[in-house]
């Protein structure tokens, strides 16, 4: 081997170590990025979680009133219905 076959080589050699490097930057960014989407991703489970809750609570509200004007319209139109 001579010289230029070395410092080709060296040269070879630099440039796929700055492609190593670039490659890990981007990785790292990439990284960070998904552990910001994560916590965005956390915050908005919360938000769903409590929306959740909360339309559970309306459809238990309607049931009842419904429950509720059967009792009260309903049944007595029925009772009266039957007794004729």
């Amino acid at each position: 081997m001579n010289n230029q076959d070395v410092l080709k080589m060296l040269i070879e050699m630099k440039e796929d170590v700055s492609s190593i490097k670039t490659d890990i930057k981007n990785i790292k960014e990439q990284n960070e990025k998904i552990e910001d989407q994560d916590k965005r991703l956390g915050k908005l489970e919360n938000k769903v979680s409590e929306h959740d809750s909360h339309f559970k609570l309306l459809w238990y509200v309607g049931t009842g009133i419904l429950v509720l004007l059967f009792a009260d319209i309903f049944a007595p139109l029925v009772v009266n219905w039957l007794s004729k």
